[in-house]
């Protein structure tokens, strides 16, 4: 028993001297300059602007997540029919990477709302393009983008968030030390990820791990999107199986916020049974929202496209 005691003893200090360890090199990795200093091409995207015919096209931009299989991606395999489904519906698709790729920062890092929105702009000032009907679709980390960015931007008229966060998280780096997001050289609040929470990823799933991140109610009170400040309707849809984070559950955190401040414009939530890559086979709803909440009830500023017909 006496041995089994003192087994049990070091067992437990070396748990904690490990504890120790991790803390401190955790807080010491949020020190290192990288954590301190923009990342190298801060603010810079790649977009590309797909244009349909005729004159005061509707702007589709599209903004995706850290994954990398989405059927909407943004370069050359983009898949031909889903952008000749948007192109046959009168839509310029804009499809952006602001991660990633050459000219543009390497991780998932404090994203520049200034560098993606003067993008859009950019894309908007196309002749062909109605710069008064911006619609954007975000999914997963692209909808927690595209939801911030629509709260500070009243250009976007229009917001379906995929799988989306009702908060900013933190950025996708070595040190996961930063933000998702920065605006003006500042970075956004953000929760945090904790101990707990990484050794929960390590040991179980990244939703449960999210999910101990978001039991820091302060911190999740000062992260959070203000999505009734965006200038337009919303939809979320979200996954009730979601593996990846709980997109319903943050949906329905962000419907009860604009029923809170009686947000003015329409907004809904749809769920499916899937997992977090459902939304996929389920387009149409996204454009049929479009169609009904922003084309058709603002036919001043976004006149019909011939090209555009009702579902």
């Amino acid at each position: 028993m006496k041995l089994f005691t003192s087994f049990t003893k070091w067992i437990l200090l070396a748990l904690l001297a490990l504890i120790i360890l991790f803390t401190a090199y955790h807080s010491y990795l949020r020190l290192k300059p990288e954590a301190a200093n923009l990342p190298e091409h801060h603010g810079k995207v790649q977009s590309r602007l797909h244009l349909s015919q005729g004159e005061q096209q509707p702007l589709l931009v599209y903004l995706g997540g850290e994954e990398d299989h989405h059927h909407w991606n943004s370069d050359a395999s983009l898949d031909p029919k889903k952008l000749q489904t948007i192109t046959d519906k009168g839509y310029a698709l804009l499809t952006l990477d602001y991660f990633g790729k050459d000219g543009t920062p390497e991780h998932l890092d404090r994203i520049d709302l200034a560098g993606v929105h003067k993008a859009i702009l950019d894309a908007a000032s196309h002749p062909q393009v109605n710069q008064k009907c911006i619609a954007v679709i975000g999914v997963s980390k692209g909808a927690e983008l595209a939801l911030t960015l629509g709260s500070y931007y009243p250009e976007i008229r229009a917001i379906a968030g995929i799988v989306p966060s009702h908060v900013v998280f933190a950025g996708f780096t070595n040190t996961m030390a930063t933000s998702s997001l920065s605006i003006n050289g500042e970075q956004l609040p953000f929760v945090p990820v904790s101990l707990h929470s990484v050794l929960t990823y390590f040991t179980q799933d990244l939703k449960s791990s999210i999910d101990i991140m978001l039991e820091d109610e302060e911190a999740v009170e000062n992260a959070a999107i203000k999505v009734e400040h965006i200038q337009g309707p919303l939809l979320f849809m979200s996954a009730i199986n979601d593996r990846h984070w709980p997109s319903t559950e943050m949906s329905e955190k962000m419907m009860q916020r604009l029923r809170n401040h009686d947000f003015p414009y329409h907004f809904e939530h749809i769920t499916s049974a899937g997992e977090h890559g459902a939304w996929m086979s389920q387009d149409d709803k996204i454009y049929n929202f479009f169609e009904e909440h922003l084309l058709a009830k603002n036919p001043s500023d976004c006149p019909r496209n011939n090209a555009i017909s009702p579902q």
